[in-house]
């Protein structure tokens, strides 16, 4: 399965969060499971390290923001989400 069909089958289960600045607020929080990161986000390094200090899975997507705005169905680009 691909990690965009993953993707789909998590928006479904539950609600995301989006953007950079709430991803790493939950993440020094520790409210957060799996973290999906487009392939153009300019703050996955950062968000990498977080994830990684707690064992938060990331998902790398291999398309870019504008189209992770397609497969959530948003009027907008998303380079980041989160699954609480």
């Amino acid at each position: 399965m691909t990690p965009v069909e993953t993707l789909k089958q998590d928006l479904k289960k539950s609600k995301p969060f989006y953007g950079v600045e709430v991803t790493l607020k939950k993440l020094r929080a520790e409210k957060v499971s799996k973290i999906y990161l487009s392939n153009n986000c300019t703050a996955s390094e950062t968000i990498k390290r977080y994830a990684t200090q707690n064992n938060v899975e990331v998902v790398e997507l291999d398309v870019n923001n504008v189209e992770v705005g397609v497969v959530c169905k948003r009027p907008h680009s998303i380079s980041v989400l989160c699954f609480a």
